[in-house]
């Protein structure tokens, strides 16, 4: 039998409010690092729940640091698993938002459902239905590989997933949450699977922005783009960019949903390319192959700027490390901007770096990425390559990446050419010789939850900043790492990198898929020395193996290469916290049971009462109408009488849901007999239901014979009026059941 959530004609209760957990203690987890935070990290405009700190009901609090768990995944190393349907956490808001995103987890090709309500002063504010699936995550790591597949020997990771939204209720409206407000994330689907929420992060999404002055928009005539339509808009948006760039003007890509069935490759000089923000604008990649998507610009690109966008993909795989499906990638010239950009579900994020041979080769100096989100994708999040310089990252969020979060890197790469001769294909390679990456930063960022690799990482280069981060939760590899185990420049030319005043928060690993347990700053070396490394004023709080590793000897005073001073290492006892966490997981009390039962019953016998009165307003105002019309015999003073019960039928009843079946006089008066068109319905396990307070509902027309309507594909509210609904008994594969036939007619 097929469940669907349907949107309802009535409110249904939360029960919040209830439950007698949640007695506030000392300090939590998410308090104590935002205090030893301060300083450090990206500053961004969402506040973070986690949802160890919530309140469950019928939910159980996971964690554990065991390497291979799906708990060390989670930030904190826990997240709370909603072990079935009606299990929910709570969260009482801190401060204004109306938009969400959420960090789950399923078992690979598991989906499931959540009902998102909001209470406020004990009345519910409104609910919202958010669909789950994992099809962009789950991967799995052996030594240098990554699969799709669970092959032997290998490691489950990307194990957690992000959706994000404005929170619209089922009616599509917006819901404008305020401190104090309490907010329920409850499942709803009946599934067998785990469904475990890490954390919840609530902002104040602004409002769309228009089209700036002197713009083109590739929505305009002749592009005529579409949101929304599902159609590609590859050629609206690089004819309309061809066009602003010949122009001088800005081009703008307003609020919707754009679609693009191929890589945007594109060359853009001194223009700006800007949406109407990151919850508004999303530019989305439909192909699922190999260089299937994203945006590269090609090496006569220059002074470019893009802002306020989302863009996502359907890539479902690495193909081996090999996708070539990045965000952004190509080269950018001279002092581009990348800004207010969110970028999701790629290889990567950002890579920049030419690939030509040496003598052709173009190089990316003064570009700035600031301000964004660089979440959840197969590999880095940002890369400057092939001779990237004098770039930097800033104050942005670098979450869920599957290798370096950010890294800047000095190779000699090899470039492979496929050419066509005299109808043969033949391939080449070639070394394409860039210069080396040099005098870039990465400053003031977030970066977290990487699950492959590390946080940051300077693979070679000259004269390199690392400074003011934040990173944390880095379970799969180290926090920091620097390394010559690529062929290329390396250090060699280096005069300074300097590795100062960062925060390091529960990073380094027991096993880096080769079986090696890391610190939480690594050296490694294999092309090239340490040249020139000033590490210092660091502060590393819970670093499971130390402070410094490498593939050689490092004392703990450094070397004269690799200057080590003032590096605080802290240890900080989070089992009392963790412990006090528990508690608001605990099972209900026989009293706190009795307690939610007898509130639900209350709340449903409102609910019942305001429905019965709703209904009973819907009838009369439809029986006026009958009486003029003359659509029904009813209403003239004659008795009207159920056939089989007997029982009278009031004159206010909607007599669409009956047959009539003959009349008769009695002592002077018209008796007229009705039978239920319930008779004429036959349910099937094939039907779709919705769920109200655990009773089925299906729905049907009160035609002369009732016809099945789908919830599947059907507006209800928009496209019927409500005519009524009654209970049945129905005989089905569970069991004996009753259930309510609800009654829709086409507008």
């Amino acid at each position: 039998m097929k469940f669907r959530n349907q949107l309802t004609l009535l409110l249904t209760m939360t029960g919040l409010g209830l439950l007698s957990h949640g007695t506030a203690f000392a300090e939590t987890r998410t308090e104590l690092w935002a205090k030893e935070s301060q300083g450090y990290g990206a500053k961004l405009p969402y506040l973070r729940y986690e949802a160890e700190e919530g309140v469950g009901r019928d939910a159980v609090l996971k964690h554990s640091t065991a390497y291979d768990e799906v708990e060390m995944e989670a930030s904190n190393q826990s997240y709370v698993q909603l072990t079935r349907s009606d299990s929910s956490v709570r969260f009482t808001v801190k401060k204004a938002a109306n938009a969400m995103t959420l960090r789950f987890t399923m078992p690979e090709d598991a989906s499931g459902e959540l009902e998102i309500s909001v209470e406020r002063n004990g009345e519910l504010l409104g609910k919202k239905t958010v669909e789950l699936d994992n099809s962009s995550a789950w991967q799995y790591v052996k030594e240098n590989d990554v699969f799709d597949e669970n092959i032997a020997d290998s490691h489950s990771r990307f194990r957690f997933d992000e959706r994000h939204f404005l929170l619209e209720n089922d009616n599509k409206e917006l819901m404008e949450l305020e401190a104090d407000d309490v907010l329920t994330i409850r499942r709803t689907d009946k599934k067998a699977d785990e469904l475990g929420i890490d954390f919840i992060e609530l902002e104040q999404a602004p409002e769309a922005k228009g089209a700036p002055s002197n713009s083109i928009s590739i929505t305009d005539a002749p592009y005529s783009a579409v949101p929304n339509d599902g159609q590609d808009d590859s050629k609206a948006f690089l004819d309309a960019l061809k066009d602003a760039d010949a122009e001088n003007k800005t081009l703008y890509i307003p609020e919707g949903t754009f679609d693009f069935d191929q890589k945007l490759v594109l060359s853009a000089t001194d223009m700006r390319i800007t949406g109407a923000g990151i919850w508004h604008t999303r530019l989305h990649f439909t192909s699922e192959e190999q260089a299937g998507g994203g945006i590269e610009f090609l090496d006569s690109s220059s002074n470019v700027e893009m802002d306020n966008l989302y863009m996502d993909s359907e890539l479902k795989s690495r193909f081996h490390q090999e996708a070539n499906y990045k965000g952004i990638a190509g080269v950018l010239g001279e002092n581009s901007k990348l800004h207010d950009l969110w970028l999701e579900h790629f290889e990567c994020g950002i890579w920049v770096g030419d690939y030509v041979e040496a003598d052709k080769m173009k190089y990316t100096d003064k570009l700035t990425v600031s301000n964004s989100r660089i979440r959840n994708n197969f590999a880095d999040g940002v890369n400057f390559a092939q001779g990237t310089k004098n770039s930097k990252v800033q104050n942005s969020n670098i979450r869920g990446n599957g290798d370096d979060g950010l890294a800047t890197f000095a190779s000699k790469a090899v470039l492979e050419i496929k050419e066509n001769v005299n109808g043969e294909e033949r391939v080449r390679y070639i070394h394409t010789e860039s210069k080396p990456a040099k005098n870039n930063a990465f400053l003031n960022n977030t970066v977290e939850l990487t699950w492959r690799a590390s946080g940051i990482a300077l693979h070679g280069g000259e004269n390199h900043r690392i400074e003011g981060n934040l990173v944390k939760d880095i379970t799969s590899g180290p926090g920091l790492r620097v390394s010559t185990v690529f062929p290329g420049y390396n250090f060699d030319d280096n005069q300074n990198i300097s590795i100062k005043r960062n925060l390091l928060i529960q990073t380094g690993t027991d096993n880096d898929f080769y079986g090696n347990a890391l610190a939480s700053i690594h050296f490694e070396k294999l092309f090239g020395e340490m040249k020139k490394m000033n590490v210092q004023d660091n502060r590393l709080i819970n670093s499971p193996h130390g402070k410094y590793s490498g593939n050689f000897y490092i004392p703990e005073e450094g070397t004269t290469e690799i200057t080590l001073r003032n590096n605080e290492e802290k240890s900080i006892d989070v089992e009392p916290m963790l412990a006090e966490e528990e508690k608001n997981f605990a099972p209900l009390s026989e009293e706190e049971k009795l307690a939610e039962e007898q509130k639900k019953a209350e709340e449903l016998k409102k609910q019942e009462e305001l429905k019965k009165a709703e209904e009973l307003k819907k009838a009369a105002e439809q029986a006026e109408q009958a009486k003029h019309e003359g659509e029904q015999p009813g209403y003239d003073g004659a008795l009207n009488i159920e056939l089989h019960d007997q029982e009278e039928i009031p004159e206010t009843a909607n007599f669409k849901l009956y047959w009539f079946s003959g009349e008769t006089e009695e002592n002077g008066r018209t008796v007229r007999y009705w039978v239920k068109k319930l008779e004429g319905i036959h349910l099937d396990e094939s039907m779709e239901y919705s769920l109200e307070d655990g009773t089925k509902v299906f729905n049907f027309t009160p035609d002369d014979i009732p016809e099945y309507i789908p919830i599947s594909g059907t507006a209800f509210v928009e496209d019927y009026y409500y005519e009524g609904e009654d209970w049945i008994r129905w005989e089905s594969p569970e069991g004996v059941e009753y259930v309510k036939i609800r009654y829709w007619s086409l507008k």
